[in-house]
């Protein structure tokens, strides 16, 4: 009896753990057959996801502008779908690596900075948008920009501060609120004078009380719009007079300044630069008074111009915009080059670069491949002006561009319409852009953010520069002959 008895036992053990056996495998099976269902289900969604953030996400910068977009997309799908949000949080295969893959863009693009690597060193990517632009200033744009510049709010001869025309008032409120309703680290200010709005300069700085009511004007502008600061862009001052009158202009103005960022208890003081040009005989009246820099923040040098179809025999002179080096009247090698010895303080310096190129008519054919000669008429070389965005639209094909390898400046000829056009483009900037990390200088502006096409593709290249590997701004890179 005992014996049978434990056979039985041994039987009913061997069922048991066959029974169990056959449950781990049913267990494991079912386990794998739910990960491989989610895996076919997962497969193309991640596929098409990808294709999503492939599409808008074709830059480094760009993932976080267009979170938001993908985002709705997939909500659309959700929708399309006719899944709730209650079956998407139940975890179904279906949807539980929809949902794992949404978390995951977001946890993703919430990690992506504000700000370019040029700010984690202190350096500056500065950006002018100016008032006659017909493309409005947007969030792709701003997290690319440490400072963002409007330009140009007028003064009148009395040296108040104000807009021209309500359209200007409109435009600037526009911007400055998509700028600050952001509440990025960018810092928001605005250019009084340029091209058009510098003749009452000489008049109001040389008068004392004229002079007061400007600064009173700036600080109101600034109080009253919550702005970071003001870059004055005085084009030209002449003279020892002009000089004197705008140097103490400025050191008045930074005293004002720091008794604003006292009273409202800011941290951050607010900023205070100049635009400088880029010839150097204009360097010796800008620079040679003593203390000049130690009341601005930094100095916006204007390393383009150096040829263009103007007025006289000097605007029949055919050549590059802004050539890196090379060319009769100077480059911007020798503009930087000049500022950054004279000055000693590379890290107040902002290089310019231009999102526009500039074509003359009537050009005279000769063996030169950059250096030609338009023929005047009625005492001005014919040209035009013409925006990176609109190169195809006004008839010029990029692609047909040749390198000229001296300046570093792309150029286009028809020789059967005589025209000679030349510009900056993706290789030239990324040249200007190592050029400023070679140099440690602190910064570079660019004239204008309207200028570049609706991919920012000038703009992208600019900010996703890695300025700080240049050194801290704070060091001269190489050796000064003067």
């Amino acid at each position: 009896m005992p014996s049978r008895r434990n056979n039985n036992n041994r039987d009913n053990l061997l069922i048991n753990r066959t029974v169990s056996d056959d449950q781990k495998c049913k267990s494991r099976c079912s386990t794998w057959l739910v990960g491989l269902a989610i895996l076919v289900v997962c497969a193309p969604i991640a596929f098409v996801i990808s294709e999503i953030v492939i599409h808008f996400f074709g830059n480094p910068f760009g993932f976080q502008d267009n979170v938001e977009t993908v985002a709705s997309v997939m909500q659309q799908v959700v929708i399309t779908s006719n899944v709730t949000d209650t079956t998407l949080s139940s975890h179904t295969s279906e949807f539980f690596c929809f949902n794992i893959l949404l978390k995951f863009i977001k946890t993703i693009s919430a990690a992506q900075p504000d700000e370019p690597p040029a700010a984690t060193c202190g350096k500056r990517i500065v950006g002018y948008y100016t008032e006659w632009e017909p493309r409005k200033i947007t969030d792709k744009q701003l997290r690319k920009l440490t400072h963002l510049i409007f330009t140009n709010v007028t003064m009148n001869a009395a040296g108040e501060v104000n807009y021209h025309s309500s359209e200007q008032r409109r435009d600037f409120l526009n911007m400055k609120k998509t700028a600050k309703g952001k509440n990025l680290n960018m810092k928001v200010m605005f250019a009084i004078g340029g091209h058009l709005n510098s003749q009452y300069y000489s008049e109001v700085v040389a008068d004392l009380e004229k002079r007061k009511t400007f600064i009173n004007g700036i600080i109101s502008f600034i109080s009253r719009y919550q702005l970071d600061g003001v870059d004055l862009f005085w084009n030209w001052p002449e003279g020892e007079e002009d000089i004197s009158n705008y140097t103490e202009l400025i050191k008045q103005l930074r005293t004002k300044l720091t008794e604003l960022s006292k009273s409202k208890s800011r941290k951050d003081p607010f900023l205070l630069s100049v635009v400088v040009p880029s010839g150097p005989n204009n360097f010796e009246s800008y620079f040679k008074i003593d203390g000049f820099l130690d009341y601005v923040d930094f100095i916006n040098i204007v390393a383009y111009d150096y040829y263009g179809p103007w007025g006289g025999r000097r605007g029949a002179i055919v050549g590059p915009n802004a050539p890196l080096y090379g060319g009769q009247r100077g480059n911007v090698d020798e503009t930087m080059r000049y500022l950054i010895c004279k000055t000693k303080k590379p890290n107040k310096l902002n290089m310019a670069v231009s999102f526009y190129g500039r074509y003359w008519m009537n050009v005279i054919d000769d063996s030169n491949e950059m250096w030609k000669t338009a023929e005047v008429k009625n005492g001005e070389a014919r040209g035009m002006f013409v925006p990176w965005k609109n190169l195809g639209r006004e008839g010029w094909n990029k692609s047909e561009a040749m390198w000229h390898e001296e300046t570093r400046i792309p150029y286009i000829w028809k020789p059967k319409e005589r025209m000679f056009f030349v510009f900056e483009n993706e290789r030239s900037l990324k040249e200007k852009m190592d050029y400023a990390v070679n140099s440690n200088i602190g910064g570079v502006y660019m004239w204008a953010l309207g200028a570049d096409d609706d991919e920012n593709t000038l703009l992208n290249l600019v900010s996703s520069t890695e300025l700080c590997e240049g050194g801290s701004g704070d060091t001269i890179n190489f050796i000064c002959d003067f």
